[in-house]
């Protein structure tokens, strides 16, 4: 498993991977877009088979470690997400993601969810312009949820499913939900 990412060059044959989860790409395209050699391809893709990673030309998103390392790919590809919603955000105590990219089973068209835990409701401008940076930054739609005590107390009573989607997220920075 290490193998996978050991370098930079196979981190991105990774990424590249793990973004397009419904299409592996054939050697040469997956050499020529990551930039590595077409034999370091072959040797990473051939362990992936190897591993269980892929069946049938597609990733398994039903393999338990296949999800934990595209969530981890997610996690660091959504990370500037906390940096963006502190500057412009004010009073924002915690961030994170749920649904597919925190489960690890996003596709490539998937947005991002993210929620916000905040002491107030921001300002409709304010949370309209977080969200339109961030979809340019991270290179995918967003969904903002902002999240103070009153709108937790409310999901947790009112939307129990949504309210545990948001319990079993994963916290990039500050307080949990």
């Amino acid at each position: 498993m290490r193998t996978l990412i050991s370098s930079k060059k196979r981190k991105k044959l990774m990424r590249l991977i793990l973004e397009n989860p419904e299409r592996i790409p054939g050697v040469r395209e997956a050499a020529k877009e990551s930039g590595v050699s077409p034999a370091s391809a072959s040797v990473l893709m051939s362990s992936l088979g190897k591993d269980g990673f892929v069946k049938k030309g597609k990733l398994d998103l039903g393999n338990p470690e296949v999800r934990a390392l595209k969530t981890l790919f997610n996690v660091e590809r959504a990370a500037p997400a906390v940096e963006v919603l502190r500057k412009s955000i004010p009073g924002v105590k915690g961030v994170g993601i749920f649904g597919s990219w925190a489960q690890g089973t996003n596709q490539k068209d998937s947005d991002i969810d993210v929620w916000v835990k905040v002491e107030e409701e921001p300002e409709v401008l304010k949370a309209a312009e977080a969200r339109k940076v961030l979809e340019k930054k991270l290179g995918a739609g967003v969904d903002l949820v902002f999240l103070d005590e009153k709108r937790m107390k409310g999901h947790m009573e009112k939307n129990p499913v949504f309210y545990f989607s948001l319990h079993y997220s994963v916290v990039l920075w500050g307080e949990g939900v």
